[in-house]
């Protein structure tokens, strides 16, 4: 039996901690043992745990010794992520990388623990804080190549930053599709409301361009009258007085504001809605936890044609440019609206295609060839680890012409094959 330590955050609130429920459980159901650790830090370690059948630790408490892996979930927010460090540390462990920009993970590390995680850089040692951050290079993403170091094998939940992550990787890193779980959406058709609208729905930022959709709404008003726009998710108040003030202008309604809406009244929000926006722009997350959901509850869906929202097949749902074109958009919900028993039909076999591909089931398949990856690798990176610690001069400075013997010793002791 391979005894795993899955280290993530696991309180109530996190969608990772919700995803990585479902993985362990699928993992457990498999014959594998799971011991949970926490690694959220200050007042979010607090948190109640989610439910599960495994041994939960907490974020303080000692790594124990009776495991045979360490997994790590990392993600941009440093409160929830903040312990995975002195795991990475101490383990080489297979990385799950959730975001594809670790920025505010890296400045939170600064602002709550004092503690500066180092960067390294692709091969043009670029700095990359005059980059553009959403660019998919490695230079632009220099923590991911730090953590990714540390590690055996990865994990990223998207083509767009697979070349970050598998820069500095030592061993292969795989593009596996997030999972995660229907939160109760219904089995049946959902009935169309008489009145149109359409739905944006998570954390209601710039990111998720709201301000796109009501300009290509008010394209649509004349054709089609007046049609309800819905902002479900935690909003700042600056944004949404900004939002209401854009809507004003452009001669719409206003957004209909929800703020957090539990499961139960999302699932009935998205369920009547006419059509469902998952755009984005710039792209930070590695796979779309809202994505699935909206696939799972069979409206019709638009999505920015990028990253994890571009690996859903072209005739299951409306693909606009990256970017904040507004003319692509305004078409794509004109089709929609237009054309109601297509546009019904192509999403109910999109959420017959999520239930497939975004399953923990399906996860696990693609996650258990790293395991055994990783575990073998293990002996020649603990070696690295011991010997590099030795390559050292008295006051700390670093022996390179050592390091690059050890590591062509492991290289050939562990490495190449023999002839």
């Amino acid at each position: 039996m391979i005894r795993i330590l899955w280290a993530t955050p696991f309180n109530v609130k996190s969608a990772i901690g919700t995803f990585s429920s479902e993985v362990c459980n699928e993992l457990m159901r498999r014959g594998y043992s799971i011991q949970i650790m926490r690694i959220e830090s200050g007042t979010e370690a607090a948190l109640p745990a989610l439910p599960i059948d495994a041994l939960v630790w907490g974020s303080d408490d000692p790594i124990p010794l009776d495991i045979d892996l360490v997994v790590i979930n990392y993600g941009n927010h440093a409160p929830y992520h903040a312990g995975a460090l002195r795991l990475a540390a101490a383990y080489p462990a297979l990385s799950i990388f959730h975001d594809a920009e670790m920025r505010h993970f890296a400045a939170g590390m600064i602002e709550r623990h004092q503690i500066h995680v180092p960067s390294l850089y692709g091969p043009s040692g670029k700095d990359p804080h005059g980059l553009d951050f959403d660019l998919v290079d490695p230079d632009a993403r220099p923590l991911l190549l730090s953590l990714s170091a540390l590690g055996a094998c990865s994990v990223v939940h998207g083509p767009h930053y697979l070349a970050a992550v598998a820069e500095s990787c030592p061993g292969p890193v795989e593009v596996i599709p997030l999972c995660f779980p229907n939160i109760g959406a219904a089995d049946a058709a959902p009935s169309r409301s008489p009145k149109l609208s359409v739905t944006i729905f998570g954390i209601i930022s710039r990111y998720k361009q709201p301000d796109r959709l009501l300009k290509a709404i008010a394209m649509l008003s004349e054709d089609f009258g007046a049609i309800e726009i819905h902002f479900a998710g935690t909003i700042e108040d600056w944004y949404r007085d900004a939002l209401t003030g854009i809507a004003m202008d452009l001669g719409i309604p206003s957004p209909i504001f929800h703020g957090y809406l539990p499961d139960k009244e999302l699932s009935n929000l998205l369920h009547q809605s006419t059509a469902v926006c998952c755009l984005r722009y710039p792209v930070t997350e590695g796979g779309s936890a809202s994505l699935i959901t909206a696939l799972y509850h069979a409206r019709p869906l638009v999505v920015s044609d990028v990253a994890s929202y571009a690996l859903t097949p072209d005739d299951l749902v409306y693909k606009v440019p990256y970017g904040d074109d507004v003319n692509s958009l305004a078409q794509a919900l004109r089709e929609i609206f237009n054309n109601p028993q297509t546009s019904d039909a192509k999403a109910l076999a999109a959420r017959d295609w999520a239930r497939n591909n975004f399953s923990a089931s399906a996860y696990v398949d693609k996650l258990e060839p790293l395991i055994d990856t990783s575990l073998a690798m293990m002996p020649a990176l603990l070696a690295c680890r011991q010997l590099a610690t030795t390559a050292c001069y008295a006051g700390g400075e670093v022996m390179l012409p050592a390091l690059k013997q050890i590591a062509e010793v492991v290289n050939e002791l562990y490495f190449c094959s023999e002839e």
